[in-house]
């Protein structure tokens, strides 16, 4: 009886769930849709209440001006929001450029005024300078005003720093920079000073064709010639150059560094495979019972090319090394170095630490000795 009353009692409910269906998910629907209208709502009068800082440009390009002349623009932040910007100033990019603001709090619809005070340097073709100024707009924190543009050179020098990448042992090697002016139809006298010990400087009147690419009406060529007794290795250095003290033309001390660095070559370089820098020859790994050798070239970069040898150390002391010419004609300042590793090798592993060593002594008067790391095994291999 149950069963049947349940089976009728489905049978009419369908229609009023087909017909039920429809209305439920109609009314989830606007539901929804009025939960995002709400908040779209709420969103809208939230930001209506937030700041909203805008300006037209943050640049500003002054086109050209003399060197050490002071110059102002004044940069116009909106507030577009609905609520109260606050404005204040931060960091600059440089000392010779500060910024004022004429209110530091902005009602909704208005604007505040930021003006900004630069000074044109001597030495510097192209100014581009910044002034930092903090708000409490989320979406823009911090606005650059930058300013921009072309200063007459004063005096400056072309190119900015001078390298020479490979310098000869005991050679005089030296490199160049033009000191000019764009302002001066004659540009004062000069000194220059090396901060390097033994280095000279050379100052003569340039020509008119090196003063054309850089737009100079006045300068010198300064040359500056390191000393040829250099030790190998990096170098940096600093060219200090000045007018004189009491000049006509300049009236006041100006003057500008000019860095340089480079390398003085080893008077006696090594080359072959298995050279690694720090001066380590990897002579690889070797099964016991065999003779190996390792060729390298050496090179003499020294008036004398002669290399004598007079001894050879070793550790371990087992290994051994021959010196002879390279064979090549017209190339006396080459050289063959042939390190063996001997039948007789016990096995062992220098790779790593320990390491093997190798010193070569010399009867030269600037090269007394050679020496290598050894990175090696006698092993058999797995």
């Amino acid at each position: 009886m149950s069963r049947r009353f349940a089976r009728v009692s489905l049978i009419y409910s369908l229609p009023l769930l087909a017909v039920a269906g429809p209305l439920l998910a109609l009314g989830a629907s606007r539901y929804c849709t009025w939960r995002e209208d709400l908040q779209r709502e709420r969103n809208i009068a939230r930001v209506q209440v937030l700041p909203d800082a805008s300006l037209e440009t943050q640049e500003y390009d002054f086109g050209a001006m003399e060197p050490q002349e002071e110059g102002v623009h004044v940069f116009v932040i909106q507030n577009q929001g609905g609520g109260p910007l606050e404005l204040s100033l931060g960091r600059t990019s440089s000392p010779d450029i500060r910024g004022e603001i004429s209110r530091p709090s902005v009602p909704a619809g208005q604007a505040a005024e930021v003006r900004v005070r630069w000074k044109t340097g001597v030495c510097q073709p192209e100014y581009v300078a910044g002034v930092l100024v903090e708000t409490n707009d989320r979406s823009n924190e911090g606005i650059w005003l930058v300013v921009r543009g072309r200063v007459r050179v004063q005096m400056a020098a072309h190119p900015e720093r001078l390298s020479i990448p490979r310098v000869e042992p005991g050679q005089a090697a030296s490199a160049s920079t033009l000191v000019y002016s764009q302002v001066w139809s004659e540009l004062p006298a000069l000194e220059a000073t090396c901060s390097l010990a033994g280095a000279t400087c050379a100052i003569v009147p340039a020509t008119a064709d090196m003063l054309a690419p850089v737009l100079g009406s006045a300068g010198y060529h300064v040359t500056v010639t390191l000393p040829t007794d250099m030790p190998s290795g990096p170098f940096e250095s600093v060219v200090r150059i000045e007018t004189r003290e009491g000049d006509q033309v300049a009236r006041q001390s100006v003057g500008l560094e000019v860095p340089f660095s480079g390398r003085v070559l080893r008077r006696l370089a090594v080359y072959g495979a298995g050279v690694e820098q720090g001066g380590v020859v990897d002579l690889g790994i070797h099964p016991p019972g065999s003779v190996y050798q390792h060729r390298l070239v050496l090179k003499v970069r020294d008036p004398d090319p002669r290399l004598p040898l007079i001894r050879a150390e070793f550790q371990p002391d087992f290994l051994q090394a021959t010196i002879g010419p390279a064979g090549m004609d017209g190339k006396d300042h080459l050289y063959q170095l042939e390190i063996t590793i001997p039948a007789d090798a016990p096995q062992c592993i220098y790779r790593g630490a320990p390491a093997g060593e190798m010193k070569l002594y010399f009867a030269h008067p600037r090269i007394p000795e050679l020496s290598l790391g050894l990175s090696f095994a006698v092993m058999r291999r797995r």
